[in-house]
């Protein structure tokens, strides 16, 4: 079939409406050329408030009135089983972890003898006690010569997840993945996210080429039965002790950039590094450096040094935010408790709080489009006027030729 030179100009024309087509299309695990960090957060605000540290974190003297009021209420009825877990729990969040463990002691005396089967309370005994096995190994050191409460913790976690495998939105699931991963640390190249510090996941090997930055295929941890890690690892950070967990951050990115919210994977890592700059370090590959951000996205061909500069602007804005946030949420508290009250003996404790500002908005530029992205129009741009320039140059040269030929002809 002979192709005129008229014709040219339109089949350039389909090619680059092809390559525009495909270049918004081809990447449906990760939106970083159609999606901006604003559009990423909506509905995901829990995730962007575990990452900043604009969820509640109450001073000593909250779990110590905790303690207390427990202790009260236990004096009056011994087998006021939920008196136990709170005493329990505040005194793991103030590092007792020991005296933590005997109150469960104590509540499966109180289980005993009530001679009535009661899952819930089962279920939080387990689920409770195991965390505090694990809590004691890591406060202890992490000291891989013992892993006896490690060993123990992942017992009791596996026994609360078949007594009620949804709770606390899949935590429990996704804690006990990241006891078996202290257990047992994976292979890096048998990993999922990096090849110097694994995550907790154990990605199947038939999907093994997926397991580093780059990868096209859509939610490989969703087709591995992962689909709900994000709202597990976010559930460990907000409900559990990972705040300052390198890996269970660095899980959180890897499941983020998976699920296509590639902004907010690079804010999961900037807070890994952040974790690391304050002497954090891996549990699962303790001699191993920690990577270094811009390192690791200066690799990739989707962004550059000025999203990942205006990333961590927005970023530090955010949590400077949250920090604010969180101090007047404490001095309420702190109001409140030398008043004598507290949220477990007066219902309206909450009633004359206010937040006092709003995170900041996510970056948001050229043509609406909101940092990397428009870096990426802007590469667009640049990449489609250069095959204009270059067709436009074949085009002539082809007419060119086709000129001289027919004049030979002639």
């Amino acid at each position: 079939m002979r192709t005129s030179a008229a014709s040219l100009p339109g089949i350039v024309l389909l090619i680059l409406l092809c390559v525009a087509g495909r270049s918004r299309g081809a990447a449906p695990a990760c939106l970083w050329d159609d999606d901006a960090l604003r559009a990423e957060i909506r509905g995901m605000e829990g995730t962007l408030a575990a990452l900043t540290g604009r969820f509640d974190r109450f001073p000593a003297e909250y779990y110590e009135a905790r303690i207390r009021i427990a202790e009260s209420r236990l004096g009056a009825d011994p087998g006021d089983l939920s008196a136990y877990d709170n005493a329990g729990v505040a005194c793991d969040r103030l590092g007792r972890t020991d005296e933590a463990m005997e109150w469960m002691v104590r509540k499966r005396a109180a289980l005993d003898a009530s001679g009535i089967p009661d899952a819930e309370h089962e279920y939080r005994y387990l689920a409770n006690l195991g965390t505090f096995y694990a809590h004691r190994w890591i406060r202890s050191g992490a000291d891989r010569a013992g892993l006896g409460d490690l060993i123990e913790a992942e017992r009791l976690i596996s026994a609360a997840i078949e007594l009620n495998p949804d709770a606390h939105f899949g935590r429990e699931r996704y804690q006990l993945l990241a006891i078996r991963a202290l257990i047992d640390p994976p292979n890096p190249e048998a990993g999922f996210f990096s090849e110097a510090v694994p995550t907790i996941f154990e990605i199947d090997p038939a999907v093994r080429g997926h397991q580093r930055w780059g990868w096209w295929d859509a939610r490989v941890l969703e087709s591995t039965g992962y689909a709900d890690a994000i709202e597990g690892l976010v559930g460990l950070i907000v409900l559990g002790n990972a705040w300052q967990s390198y890996d269970i951050h660095h899980s959180l990115a890897a499941a983020l950039h998976d699920a296509g919210y590639g902004q907010l994977a690079m804010v999961a890592e900037i807070r890994m590094n952040e974790i690391a700059d304050e002497g954090g370090r891996s549990l699962l590959r303790p001699d191993q450096a920690p990577l270094v951000v811009s390192q690791r996205w200066g690799e990739t061909a989707r962004t550059g040094p000025e999203y990942e500069r205006e990333v961590r602007e927005w970023f530090d804005a955010a949590c400077t935010e949250a920090k604010a946030w969180s101090q007047s949420r404490n001095d309420y508290v702190l109001a409140r408790l030398a008043r004598g009250e507290h949220p477990d003996t007066h219902t309206g404790f909450w009633d004359a709080w206010t937040s006092p500002s709003e995170p900041p908005l996510a970056p948001n530029g050229f043509f609406g489009r909101a940092g990397n992205a428009a870096a990426i129009l802007k590469f667009q741009v640049v990449g489609i006027a250069s095959l204009i320039a270059i067709a436009g140059g074949v085009i002539v040269f082809v007419r060119l030729r086709l000129r001289t030929h027919r004049a030979r002809l002639a």
